[in-house]
């Protein structure tokens, strides 16, 4: 499994985002909230289509390392190796 953390866009109340790849559930999507404990969106099974739609709704456009993840998931590759 790999996961990395991507910069939120600012107008949101968003502290967090994760995406990440597991051979099990395939792509992965977790949001969290300023102040909430658990994550107001937990999605899995996601295609790298639908991967690459939510992290437009979350996370900045203009951030270098939200384009390399991006990139990789366009290209089906491990978001995690070589980011972080």
């Amino acid at each position: 499994m790999s996961r990395v953390q991507v910069t939120p866009k600012e107008n949101r109340n968003i502290a967090e985002v994760v995406v990440g790849v597991d051979h099990v559930c395939g792509w992965f999507l977790q949001v969290w909230e300023h102040g909430i404990e658990e994550p107001i969106v937990d999605i899995d099974f996601l295609s790298n289509g639908a991967m690459l739609e939510k992290i437009i709704q979350y996370a900045k456009s203009d951030c270098a390392v939200n384009r390399r993840i991006r990139g990789c998931i366009a290209l089906d590759l491990d978001p995690g190796a070589g980011i972080g």
